[in-house]
């Protein structure tokens, strides 16, 4: 499969998610719980102070995640710089 194939097959993926995100009402139940607290399934709301825990603890993880991924990027970049600067060892047959 060339390029093209490829991005115009993951491109009709992600619309065929969409669609049956949008068909099966998963997006609306994430809105509402996103802007109100209302829980999906079922007629309870969340306080504000809860919602508020809830999205602080999502933000944190999100944030972890994102750190971690730079230290590990900084990290392998200065391995491969330093394995650059390293002499090329030739190894002779006895």
């Amino acid at each position: 499969m060339n390029k093209t194939q490829s991005t115009i097959f993951k491109a009709c993926l992600i619309g065929s998610a969409i669609l049956i995100a949008l068909a099966s009402g998963i997006i609306t139940s994430l809105m509402l719980f996103l802007f109100v607290g209302k829980i999906p399934g079922t007629s309870t709301y969340l306080s504000p102070l809860q919602m508020g825990l809830i999205l602080s603890v999502v933000a944190s993880i999100m944030i972890y995640a994102n750190v971690l991924a730079r230290h590990k990027h900084s990290f392998k970049k200065r391995y491969d710089s330093w394995k650059a600067s390293l002499p090329k060892h030739r190894f002779t047959q006895a």
